[in-house]
């Protein structure tokens, strides 16, 4: 049962790291006889993952046909990044008033980590770093089940950014640029919180979230996707 299990997540983690990174794009089918070969497994750990991939809202599934990855729309998106603020501000207080030397110790490697993935503008690397960054403050906050909504927010989160960042590399606006903004911006959430300033933080992660909602949306328009 419990090799079965660890099976079933790293096959989530594999689905999931081909879906961030638009290996399966929005609107794919997902063959099992490829996927599971591809993956060397079978069709039980296969399903599981499925199942919670489309638990976590990255999967579509109609009777009679192959799971698709989600295609959102623009209103999705926004959707998305209200509800997230929701979720960003809270954790980001919370982080505030009960984080402990070492969730300060994380937050800051984090930290520095996002700011040496935006040096180099590979959006994979940053994607993941930045994950790690809002991981650690969600992880400062002290609370698993709010804990747990914030992780399948930001799962969501990681595709889109993953996507809009790609995309911007094709256009105008400077997308080193964009990152150093963000990272500039984690430096400062990190200082408040390190300063016991929740309300700084939470003003800090609200208009962190609604920059990167702008630049994407930006992408998103400009090149007809989505």
């Amino acid at each position: 049962m419990g090799n079965n299990r660890n099976l079933s997540d790293e096959t989530y983690q594999k689905l999931l790291e081909k879906i961030i990174t638009n290996e399966l794009k929005p609107g794919d089918f997902l063959n099992e006889q490829v996927l599971t070969k591809k993956l060397h497994v079978s069709r039980t750990p296969y399903r599981a993952a499925i199942n919670r991939l489309h638990t976590m809202q990255l999967l579509e599934i109609e009777a009679g046909r192959a799971p698709r990855v989600r295609q959102f729309s623009l209103d999705d998106i926004t959707s998305l990044v209200e509800t997230l603020i929701v979720i960003e501000k809270t954790v980001a207080k919370m982080a505030a008033q009960r984080a402990t030397a070492s969730d300060m110790q994380k937050l800051r490697r984090a930290n520095e980590s996002v700011v040496k993935a935006a040096s180099t503008g590979d959006p994979k690397d940053y994607v993941y770093k930045n994950e790690h960054f809002h991981r650690a403050i969600a992880e400062a906050a002290h609370n698993p089940f709010i804990s747990q909504v914030h992780y399948q927010l930001r799962v969501l989160m990681q595709q889109l950014t993953y996507s809009a960042l790609e995309r911007a590399k094709s256009g105008p606006g400077g997308v080193l640029e964009y990152y150093r903004t963000l990272s500039d911006q984690h430096s400062e959430i990190t200082d408040s919180i390190e300063r016991r300033d929740s309300t700084r933080a939470e003003e800090l992660s609200v208009e962190h979230l609604k920059i990167f909602h702008a630049n994407i949306i930006t992408h998103f328009t400009r090149l007809d996707v989505y």
